[in-house]
């Protein structure tokens, strides 16, 4: 009993780990993605011309591809955000 138990954490503890791995990698390709497309939109509109701006773009692409997942892979894992925090 106590072995398929282990097996059964095992197991489980192996899906968090990969969906962490792929998360990050999507992140690192998503972050990529969000400065090609900042350089395409500052260098064909005035909408990122300030520094404001740009701030506020790259704030949101921190929240929504940084903030977001990390909370997902908290909730995969089957964690509370209070004890991780």
């Amino acid at each position: 009993m106590k072995k398929n138990n282990q097996k059964a954490v095992n197991n489980s503890s192996r899906k968090i780990v990969r969906i962490t791995i792929f998360s990050i990698l999507l992140i690192y390709v998503a972050w990529i993605g969000a400065w090609v497309i900042e350089q395409t939109i500052e260098s064909h509109s005035v909408l990122l011309s300030t520094s404001m701006s740009r701030f506020f773009y790259w704030l949101g692409m921190k929240l929504l591809l940084w903030i977001l997942p990390a909370f997902f892979i908290i909730r995969v894992s089957k964690q509370k955000n209070c004890k991780i925090l």
